[in-house]
């Protein structure tokens, strides 16, 4: 098995009386064999209680498994990762999850009028960081977002600095240790409290925010060339214009964006977009959380969305909502995330399932540096037995990483649980 790493090739050419030298950085990409999740069960067909055995069949040696068989109730209790991380307490700064399944957090406030561009990294789940730098090289800022491209370069994109609401875009190929200007000035307007996304098909989504002139705008935005250059998508969704909302990108390449701030207050609505935004469908006018803004989401490797705390005028949530029907309906999880309400949190799905939420601001207007998980996979083995208690036709997922890459398998209707049969005595 190759190990994954970018290498710098030098070449330097003598003559006589000359020489030359060539430099190129990252120039050769090693990676591992792409993982590419499959599982087989026995018996997928039988009278309940049926205990089934499931067996991995990925290949591209994955070493971590997030299997979902169909009915998990997620009443699983949220359990402190780190009651203090080692990064300072703070808000509006973001976060995503690596191929290799570590988190990095970077920027944020740290204090009133206090901004800074340190980034941090766990490979535990959000127990332990490590800081990549104290100083990053594009300004301190909040309310700026980032993504994960397939190569596993970040890409961090606008926000609030010192001059304003920003339209710049960096990549760090190192885990944010180092960065690289993309551009300076993107097509977009500067703006803070934005959404951006990575899709299925590679291209990046930059949507709504707050612009320079303290507007609120509804544009969406994609790029096809991780950053660089950006065509609009529409100068105004179906939805209102707003900042401080949430958003996911599913399996299929369906958007959907969810609450927020408005320029007449918060929302609870869901809407989906099927077209890289483009056009939007409105899922619901009125979901079954109240409305709010600075709360996070996240799509679970079954497909499903959770959403996560947020802020509503003067009212604080530590609640957790999941959906299974693209949004239209939800059911709020039992734990809450912490005994502390919070908003202007982030929030990660890591390869094995857990939900990690990390930081923001609780309803003492005190900033927080913890972190927590919730475990939602229904097992984490490469080969795990399952007992199916109640009839019914169920769809399993696995999800299958490896040192570099995730992939997902889903096998719809595969086991079919059926009630048993008392016969009368004279068919005995």
């Amino acid at each position: 098995m190759c190990i994954r790493d970018r290498y710098s090739v030098a070449l330097q050419a003598y003559k006589a009386a000359s020489n030359a030298r060539s430099l190129k950085i990252g120039y050769i990409h090693v990676h591992n064999t792409p993982v590419q999740a499959d599982f087989s069960a026995a018996p997928n067909i039988g009278i309940a209680p049926l205990k089934v055995q499931f067996s991995d069949l990925s290949t591209g040696a994955p070493s971590s498994w997030a299997w979902y068989f169909g009915d998990e109730d997620f009443s699983a209790d949220w359990s402190q990762a780190a009651g203090s991380a080692d990064w300072a307490a703070r808000y509006d700064h973001s976060s995503v999850v690596m191929p290799d399944g570590s988190i990095v957090l970077m920027g944020g406030s740290d204090g009133f009028w206090s901004w800074t561009n340190d980034v941090w990294r766990s490979i535990d789940g959000g127990e332990t960081w490590t800081q990549m730098t104290a100083h990053a090289d594009w300004l301190p800022r909040i309310g700026h977002s980032s993504v994960v491209l397939a190569d596993g370069s970040i890409l961090l994109m606008g926000g609030y600095d010192a001059y304003g609401a920003e339209n710049d875009v960096w990549r760090s190929t190192d885990h944010g240790a180092t960065w690289s200007l993309v551009t300076d000035s993107a097509a977009w307007p500067g703006r803070n409290s934005h959404n951006s996304l990575v899709l299925p098909d590679g291209s990046i989504v930059v949507m709504g925010g707050f612009l320079n002139n303290g507007n609120y705008t509804g544009d969406v935005w994609r790029s096809i060339d991780n950053g660089a250059s950006w065509d609009q998508m529409t100068a105004s969704a179906g939805w209102s214009a707003r900042a401080r909302f949430s958003s996911v990108a599913l399996a299929d390449g369906t958007i959907l964006v969810m609450g927020g701030l408005i320029s007449g207050g918060h929302e609870n609505d869901v809407w989906r977009s099927t077209d890289s935004g483009a056009t939007w469908v409105q899922v619901t006018a009125d979901a079954d959380w109240a409305e709010r803004g600075y709360h996070t989401s996240v799509v679970l490797p079954d497909g499903s969305v959770v959403l996560v705390g947020g802020y509503d005028t003067s009212l604080f949530y530590n609640d957790a909502w999941r959906s299974t029907d693209n949004g239209a309906t939800w059911s709020q999880l039992a734990g809450s995330v912490s005994g502390t309400a919070r908003y202007s949190h982030t929030s990660v799905v890591l390869p094995d399932g857990r939900i990690v939420v990390m930081g923001g601001v609780d309803s003492s207007y005190q900033f927080l540096n913890d972190v927590w998980q919730l475990e939602t996979a229904g097992s984490n083995l490469e080969n795990p037995e399952y007992t199916y208690v109640s009839p019914g036709i169920y769809n399993v997922f696995l999800s299958a990483s490896g040192p570099d890459s995730v992939d997902m398998e889903v096998k719809t209707d595969y086991i079919n649980v059926i009630y048993g049969v008392i016969l009368p005595l004279f068919f005995r």
